[in-house]
């Protein structure tokens, strides 16, 4: 499961002597509009993930809209990646002239919104390197964004979280077909639950480790902490740490069915006794989120987007 950002706008321009600064000024607006141009298809394409999240549901988040009706009419043939793919090359564009960007103290937006459309891109690597140069911009910007900044500290947990999603799905590909007809040894079985559990230890949760979701979730805490407890992203960024809960709770049904298919299901066993201590420490962590959620919601438990997560969370 993944996310969406929206990114504010602002600039203005200052005209000392008009033929000087006639080509500056053109340059500028043509930045100007790339990056509006960009903000514009990043917004679509994370409304797009955002409409598909709660398309189980029936309703939108936000609207009350029929979603599956919405994403059928208004986005037939259209995929969120298709207009990142789009805000990515606007905001290249964009960055094209940084001193015209730089001039409306623009030039951290742009960053963000390009490490932004990387991570969206799963171009990992440079999403990260962008991230940290939007955070240089930001600290000697004279007009502070804590709110950016908290979202580019966050993106690094974002990635992690995509991370243990795309191995969760690797390892489920590779598992589909195992033991079906019940012909494997006890020591392959063995084998192969060990493996199930070291992937679990290196991507979900690991007492002693340092796993890629239990990152992202920390990660994602120190972003909270850049911000008061009311700023309006806390809300984001609360969604965002219930995102890496969902992967958490599908990381649980599946290895709860391995375990099955395995032949290890049996109350007594340890395969089982394991699984039983981290579904109990994942309806912890879930409870523990949607309570922060319902205290940021106006309405808080009753809001439409606390009861459509808790029914999206098992």
């Amino acid at each position: 499961m993944k996310h969406s950002i929206f990114l504010e706008k602002a600039g203005k321009h200052s005209i000392l002597y008009i033929l000087f600064f006639c080509l500056i000024i053109i340059s500028a607006c043509a930045q100007l509009n790339h990056l509006d141009r960009a903000q514009e298809a990043f917004s679509k394409g994370a409304d797009i993930e955002n409409r598909r999240l709660f398309s189980g549901l029936g309703t939108n988040a936000e609207t009350n809209i029929d979603v599956s009706q919405s994403i059928e009419q208004e986005m037939t043939n259209l995929s969120p990646s298709f207009f990142y793919r789009q805000a990515y090359a606007e905001i290249q564009k964009a960055l094209e002239n940084d001193k015209a960007l730089a001039s409306d103290d623009l030039l951290g937006n742009a960053m963000a919104l390009k490490a932004l459309c990387e991570w969206k891109l799963q171009k990992y690597g440079e999403a990260r390197l962008t991230a940290e140069n939007a955070q240089q911009i930001f600290q000697r910007s004279e007009i502070p964004s804590s709110r950016d900044q908290a979202v580019m500290t966050a993106l690094q947990g974002f990635i992690e979280n995509d991370l243990a999603f795309n191995a969760l799905g690797e390892l489920k590909k590779e598992l589909q077909q195992t033991n079906k007809d019940g012909s494997l040894s006890f020591t392959q079985v063995r084998q192969l639950f060990n493996e199930i559990q070291n992937f679990y230890r290196s991507n979900i949760f690991d007492p002693v480790g340092d796993a890629r979701i239990e990152k992202a979730i920390q990660i994602i805490k120190n972003a909270r902490n850049q911000v008061s407890p009311n700023h309006p992203i806390q809300s984001y960024l609360v969604m965002s740490q219930l995102v890496c809960i969902k992967n958490w709770s599908d990381a649980i049904s599946d290895t709860d069915d391995f375990i099955k298919i395995l032949g290890l299901g049996a109350s007594s066993t340890n395969a089982r006794q394991w699984w039983n201590e981290e579904a109990n420490r994942y309806v912890i962590q879930k409870d523990i989120f949607l309570n922060e959620l319902a205290i940021l919601l106006p309405g808080g438990a009753q809001h439409r987007v606390y009861l459509e997560w808790k029914q999206i969370l098992y």
